[in-house]
């Protein structure tokens, strides 16, 4: 699944999480607006989880704009198309029929400045231990282990939305900004660690408004 490295460009990751930050932003509010175009968008990307990006035009608009084409020579989704597209995918699922609550929540909160307990690691916390106990609910804890562990990006697609169809169902929202800049870096051999333990730090550590 991975590469040895990651492109020495901490531009990328900007430019994926303020990318994710204002399209879902704005198909989120007119979801909840009950607009019939952003319910159009949220059935194509659902549909999205189950084909590829190439046989999805309907998606390009969304997963391709403001993306580098420098990589148009290869026939398969670069590292950054392949994590937006996934994310998309996954926000389908985890929006679907909640109209009156937003599941793409930015861990930063631009009027308290402080932090916002919706990483994957957090969101997995609040999964399994919704009593907020120290009794971690054992099948979540495997899931997520299957996903820290996955050999293959497919394999971590699969594992993220059994995650993500849980989070759905308890009302636990997800910073989807950072969450694919987490996809996209766990594609290379370098930064996959990184993510990794950054979701183990928030799975198990106590949250405060001071962590990141």
């Amino acid at each position: 699944m991975t590469d040895n490295k990651p492109p020495q460009q901490t531009s990328t990751r900007q430019k994926l999480k303020a990318k994710m930050n204002s399209q879902l932003s704005d198909i989120q509010s007119r979801y909840l607006r009950e607009e019939s175009r952003a319910k159009a968008q949220l059935a194509l990307m659902r549909a999205s989880t189950t084909r590829e990006l190439g046989d999805m035009p309907d998606m390009w608009p969304l997963v391709l704009s403001g993306l580098s084409g420098s990589d148009s020579r290869y026939t398969e989704p670069n590292y950054a198309e392949r994590a937006v597209y996934t994310a998309f995918g996954l926000y389908g699922i985890h929006q679907q029929s909640r109209r009156d609550r937003p599941m793409h929540i930015p861990m930063f909160d631009e009027e308290t400045k402080n932090r916002r307990p919706t990483g994957f690691g957090d969101a997995v916390r609040r999964l399994a231990a919704p009593s907020n106990t120290d009794a971690f609910e054992q099948s979540t804890l495997r899931r997520f282990r299957a996903l820290a562990t996955a050999q293959t990006f497919e394999a971590t697609r699969h594992h993220a939305r059994s995650l993500v169809q849980q989070f759905r169902a308890h009302d636990i929202p997800l910073d989807y900004g950072q969450f694919t800049v987490d996809l996209y870096d766990l594609q290379f051999a370098d930064s996959a660690p990184g993510v990794r333990l950054r979701w183990g730090r928030q799975l198990h550590h106590t949250v405060t408004t001071h962590n990141s």
